[in-house]
């Protein structure tokens, strides 16, 4: 969430390569990794939440009542973030309000839908099912980019423009999406993929054997997501079949290597920072969006020109405190290394006193 919040938030466009995401075919960045890895890893929090319920009988009925709940609450904080970005861009003009931008899916949104379906197959399926339930997805989202005709292109291309994912959200939302409907079929294959790692994990196995099983699982996966990028481009805003393979291996490999440092090795005196963070990590996704937002569309002004708040903040520590370039790379870089800590100080404060707002 901490690297989320720091790409996300750039004192400028003019930010340094791998903290943008990469271009259409060009080579992902570790930008494109952060949210599959965020999936990853809260498809990992699934057994360790639902496994006490999941051979107990009588218990389905209160299970499902807390995933729906919990995918609500995340779709619904995600519709809000979209409504507010889209109200602010036009300055509160709700005659220009479109409803159809405001219901666009968005990082949450995905979270949530990834969440529910991730977590009730984990509860009525076993581990082989799951395994199975990946491949299939993985075959089935490739066959249907690469097979299923679009308008004027045959074959589908793997650009937004130039396939089904893009048709649909234009039949259904009236205009293509950076978080597309389909697209959230593979969103849940890197879901699942955390799943079925959630699941060695709280397995009674030896830390070591765990660990070489990572490290194995993890090198195949990766290699077979690379692979199989060769002829099914790794593609992060269309999340390829190949792109959720190789982003959750990398995924497998460092969690292998994070069990290795922290559980065997038994270093783990550098975590605090991450667990603060973690602790609320959906509490300060959503409040940094509606403060990025602000800055980004509210406008002030700057020599008697109309600017974003956030182009006049930029000008006034850069321009003025440190006689910099406020465009530069690096005061966009040190722009939001700020933000990082500025949000980690209230973070502390609530870590401290035990206040995990609870989604």
């Amino acid at each position: 969430m901490a690297s989320m919040i720091l790409v996300e938030n750039p004192g400028c466009w003019n930010a340094y390569q791998p903290l943008r995401h990469a271009a259409q075919g060009a080579r992902i960045t570790p930008t494109d990794f952060i949210f599959p890895l965020f999936i990853f890893i809260m498809g990992i929090a699934v057994p360790l939440s639902l496994s006490k319920w999941r051979n107990q009988e009588g218990v389905a009925k209160e299970v499902f009542s807390r995933i729906i709940r919990r995918t609500i609450i995340l779709f619904a904080l995600g519709t809000i973030l979209k409504i507010y970005s889209n109200l602010v861009w036009l300055k509160f003009d709700l005659s220009e309000f479109e409803f159809s931008r405001g219901m666009c899916l968005g990082v949450l949104q995905k979270i949530a839908i990834t969440y529910l379906v991730t977590s009730i197959i984990y509860f009525k399926f076993n581990t082989k099912t799951i395994f199975a339930s990946v491949i299939i997805l993985l075959l089935g989202y490739w066959a249907m980019l690469t097979l299923i005709p679009v308008e004027g292109f045959d074959p589908p291309g793997f650009d937004r423009e130039h396939n089904i994912v893009t048709m649909v959200d234009i039949k259904l939302l009236g205009r293509p999406t950076a978080e597309g409907i389909l697209s959230t079929i593979p969103t849940v294959i890197s879901g699942l993929l955390g799943v079925l790692t959630g699941i060695l994990i709280i397995r009674p196995k030896d830390k070591n054997a765990k660990f070489k099983i990572l490290m194995l699982s993890g090198l195949a996966t990766t290699a077979l997501g690379l692979l199989w990028g060769q002829v099914f481009s790794i593609e992060k805003d269309l999340w390829t079949s190949s792109y959720a393979l190789y982003t959750g291996g990398v995924g497998l490999l460092l969690m292998g290597l994070f069990l290795w440092i922290i559980d065997i090795l038994k270093f783990d005196k550098w975590i605090m920072p991450f667990q603060v963070y973690g602790a609320n990590c959906i509490t300060v996704y959503f409040c940094s969006h509606l403060l990025a937002y602000t800055l980004w569309f509210s406008t002030a002004t700057l020599n008697g020109q109309k600017v974003s708040l956030l182009e006049k903040l930029m000008v006034t520590i850069f321009g003025r405190w440190f006689k910099a370039p406020f465009q530069s790379p690096m005061a966009s870089l040190i722009f939001s290394l700020a933000i990082v800590l500025m949000w980690f100080i209230p973070l502390l404060i609530m870590f401290r006193k035990k206040i995990i707002i609870k989604i």
